[in-house]
C-alpha cells in the first residue's frame, strides 16, 4: 500500500526543496514507473487466474493492483494519481478482509480444500470482499479503476488494454475462488461459533459499499492532494 504513496511524497519532498532537478528526471522516473507497474499488473493478475490456494489468490492480486496504481501514477496526470490512491486504500480494506477470512476457512477445513460449509460467513466475507478487490460497481474501488484504465488509454493505448487484461485475469481468478467455496453445494451449513472473520468482511463490504455511493468524501481529499502535487511537478 506503501509503495505509490511514498513515491509521491518523497518527489514531492525534492521538488519544494529544489533537489529534484539534480538528481532525476521525471520522464526516466514515468517511464520506469510505467514499465515496473505494467509488469506488475499483468504479471500478478495471470499469476492471480491461476493461483492454487486462497492466500497467493490474495497476495497476486496486490501485487496486479499495485501494479496498475504505479501505472496511473507514472501518467502524472489527475485521474491517474487519484485513481492510484484510491486503488491503493480499496486493496488494502479488500485485502485485509479477504487474508482473515481466508485463515478461518483453511484452519477450519484443514487438512481439506476449504469450502463455505466449514464457515459459511468467512467465505461470504472472502466473496464480497473479492469484488472490492477488482473494482466491481458499485463499490467504491470502481471509480479509481475506472479512472487508472480510462487515462491508461490516453497514455498508450498498448497500457490500457493491459490494465483491462488485468482485470479480466482478475476475475478470473476470484471467480474460480468462488466456484471452488460454493461450487460443490452445501449440504449442510455449520456456522463459525465465532465468526470474526465474516463480521469484519461485512464491515468492510458495506463501508466500501457506502463510499461507491457517495465517493466524493473519499475522492475530494485525494484529487486536492493530486493538485497539489500536480502543482509542484509544474515547474519541471
Amino acid at each position: 500500500m506503501l509503495v505509490p504513496t511514498t513515491f509521491i511524497a518523497f518527489v514531492e519532498i525534492l521538488t519544494l526543496s529544489g533537489l529534484l532537478p539534480a538528481i532525476v528526471q521525471v520522464v526516466k522516473v514515468q517511464d520506469l514507473l510505467h514499465g515496473i507497474g505494467l509488469v506488475s499488473a499483468v504479471g500478478g493478475a495471470f499469476l492471480a487466474s491461476g493461483a492454487p490456494d486462497l492466500r497467493r489468490l490474495v497476495v497476486y492480486s496486490v501485487i496486479s493492483n499495485l501494479g496498475a496504481a504505479l501505472v496511473g501514477i507514472a501518467t502524472l496526470s489527475g485521474p491517474g494519481i487519484i485513481g492510484a490512491l484510491a486503488s491503493v486504500i480499496v486493496t488494502g480494506a479488500s485485502a485485509s478482509g479477504q487474508l482473515l477470512a481466508a485463515g478461518t476457512l483453511e484452519r477450519r477445513a484443514a487438512p481439506e480444500r476449504p469450502t463455505a460449509s466449514r464457515a459459511p460467513l468467512a467465505a461470504l466475507a472472502f466473496v464480497v470482499c473479492g469484488f472490492a478487490m477488482i473494482g466491481a460497481p458499485p463499490l467504491l474501488g470502481f471509480p479509481g479503476r475506472f479512472f487508472m484504465e480510462l487515462i491508461a488509454y490516453q497514455f498508450a493505448p498498448f497500457t490500457g488494454t493491459a490494465l483491462v487484461a488485468a482485470t479480466l485475469l482478475l476475475i478470473v481468478g476470484q471467480l474460480r475462488a468462488v466456484i471452488a467455496l460454493f461450487g460443490a453445494g452445501v449440504a449442510r451449513w455449520t456456522i463459525e461459533s465465532r465468526p470474526v472473520a465474516g463480521l469484519i468482511g461485512v464491515a468492510i463490504f458495506s463501508a466500501l459499499l457506502v463510499g461507491g455511493i457517495l465517493p466524493n468524501g473519499f475522492l475530494v481529499p485525494i484529487a486536492a492532494f493530486a493538485e497539489e502535487f500536480l502543482r509542484a511537478l509544474r515547474p519541471l
